[in-house]
C-alpha cells in the first residue's frame, strides 16, 4: 500500500510544466503559460507616481511689558498637497485596449494662532508663581478628489469634464472638514463665570459634484453637512448674579441668583 507522500513527488513533476520564459517583443507575455499574466508587463507598461509638497511655517513674538509681565503672540500654517498618479497602458490587463488612468489629490490646510499674557511675580527664592491668560484658534480643512477613466494619459484625464463618458463610475468626491474654537465673555455674569470656551467641528460632502448625481438636472447643488459645537447666550438683565434681599412677613431673607 502506497502512502500519499510517496506519490506526491512523482505526480508533481508530471503536472507542473517546465521552467517558463517570456517574449519581450510581445508585451512580456509568458510563452508556456500564455494565459497567465506576467508581472513584468505591469512593470514595463505602467507608471505610478506620488508627489507631496509641504509647507510648515510659524512665527512668534514676545514683548516684555514689565519685569514680571510679558505678552506672547504666535501662529503657524501647515500646508500639504498630495498627488498620486497611476497610468496603465493598453498592454496591461487593467488598461486593456484603451489604457487606464487614475488621479487622486488631497489638499490639507491647518492654521493656528495663540495669544496670551504671562504674569510671574517675585514670591521669594523658594517659591514660583506663574499666571497665564490667553486664547487660541485653530482651523483645519481637507479637500480630496479622485478620478479614474479609460484613457492612457494623466493630462487627458485632467481635461475630462465631470460628465464625460470615459470617466468610470466611482469616484469623484469632495470632503471638507473644519475645527474652530472661540472664547467669549460678558460682564453680565459673575467674575467666576464670565468667560466661556465654545468649540465646534463640522464636515461636509458636496454630492452634486459626483458623476452619478451630476446628470440630475433638477438639482444644481446638493451637499450633506454635519456639525457639532457648543454655544452660549447672555441674560437680558444686568447684575443677576449679585445677592438680593427679599422682604416678607417673616422678615428679611438673604439670597442670591
Amino acid at each position: 500500500m502506497l502512502d500519499e507522500q510517496d506519490l506526491g513527488a512523482p505526480l508533481q513533476s508530471i503536472v507542473l510544466p517546465a521552467s517558463d520564459s517570456y517574449d519581450p517583443n510581445n508585451n512580456y507575455n509568458l510563452i508556456v503559460r500564455s494565459l497567465e499574466y506576467n508581472p513584468l508587463t505591469e512593470v514595463n507598461f505602467s507608471d505610478n507616481i506620488g508627489l507631496n509638497n509641504s509647507l510648515i511655517s510659524s512665527l512668534g513674538i514676545k514683548y516684555d511689558i514689565a519685569d514680571a509681565v510679558s505678552f506672547d503672540i504666535n501662529g503657524g500654517v501647515d500646508f500639504s498637497d498630495q498627488r498620486n498618479e497611476r497610468r496603465q497602458g493598453p498592454e496591461t490587463r487593467e488598461g486593456s485596449v484603451t489604457g487606464r488612468s487614475q488621479l487622486g489629490e488631497n489638499i490639507f490646510r491647518n492654521y493656528t494662532a495663540n495669544a496670551y499674557f504671562s504674569f510671574k511675580p517675585d514670591v521669594g527664592e523658594d517659591h514660583k508663581l506663574s499666571i497665564v491668560v490667553g486664547s487660541s484658534y485653530q482651523k483645519s480643512t481637507i479637500e480630496s478628489t479622485f478620478r479614474v477613466a479609460r484613457v492612457n494619459d494623466i493630462s487627458q484625464l485632467e481635461g475630462l469634464a465631470e460628465n464625460d463618458p470615459s470617466l468610470l463610475d466611482g469616484v469623484y468626491e469632495r470632503l471638507n472638514f473644519q475645527v474652530s474654537g472661540r472664547v467669549d465673555g460678558s460682564s453680565k455674569f459673575s467674575p467666576e463665570n464670565r468667560y466661556g470656551f465654545f468649540p465646534a467641528i463640522s464636515a461636509g460632502w458636496l454630492l452634486s459634484d459626483e458623476p452619478t448625481i451630476a446628470h440630475l438636472h433638477f438639482m444644481d447643488h446638493f451637499k450633506i453637512k454635519a456639525s457639532y459645537g457648543l454655544i452660549g447666550n447672555t441674560p437680558l438683565d444686568d447684575f443677576l448674579y449679585r445677592a438680593i434681599i427679599l422682604i416678607s412677613s417673616m422678615g428679611a431673607v438673604m439670597g442670591s441668583v
